[in-house]
């Protein structure tokens, strides 16, 4: 492959006007509060996977407890013009960079650019991250072969509409819809049977 690279200047595969779903890196433990700045003074809207598990106190009550599931992204609803703006102005204090890949037209390595998710991915994420159910879980995804799966859509049950791949996770027989945000984040469902699922050829 020809790995020669061309300056990629401002030259974007998105319109940087446009609304799109970015991935923006800030520091460990600023994520809600970028998040809450982003809302208040910037009236833009963004995700942040949390995770819910079931803790036992000192008198063995239980109750649950909400993580952040994925340190350091926040993903964000807007345009790359809008956020460029926030992150370089001198009066705000947005620490945060843009997740980026590298580009390439044919062969050629154009330059790296700020990764973009397509709205139907992340609208199946955001079903399934933004869950309240304990038993969602975020994958690692270096153990899990995708292909061994079945495409699928979901037609019955609070994830209805989600699409993904219907597989095991574990050695359980169980089964659940995984969806993968590539090089992101892999989230799955609650375990599903085979009625709650339809094929998508």
């Amino acid at each position: 492959m020809n790995t020669s690279t061309i300056p990629l200047k401002y030259k974007f595969p998105f319109s940087c006007s446009e609304n799109n779903w970015f991935v923006i890196v800030v520091q460990h433990n600023t994520e809600l509060k970028i998040q809450a700045m982003l809302k208040q003074e910037a009236q833009i809207n963004s995700f942040i996977p949390m995770q819910r598990t079931r803790k036992r106190d000192a008198r063995g009550r239980f109750y649950y407890e909400e993580k952040i599931a994925i340190h350091n992204y926040v993903f964000v609803n807007s345009s790359y013009n809008r956020l460029n703006e926030l992150r370089t102005s001198n009066d705000r204090h947005y620490d945060f960079h843009f997740l980026k890949k590298d580009h390439y037209e044919g062969d050629v390595r154009i330059g790296r650019v700020p990764v973009t998710i397509p709205k139907h991915e992340m609208n199946n994420f955001i079903a399934i991250a933004g869950s309240t159910q304990e038993k969602v879980r975020f994958l690692n995804t270096d153990n899990l072969d995708l292909t061994q799966g079945q495409r699928v859509r979901i037609i019955s049950g609070d994830f209805a509409g989600v699409e993904g791949i219907y597989m095991r996770t574990s050695k359980k027989h169980e089964r659940r819809v995984v969806v993968q945000l590539e090089g992101i984040a892999t989230v799955a469902t609650t375990a599903l049977p085979a009625a709650f699922v339809e094929k998508i050829e």
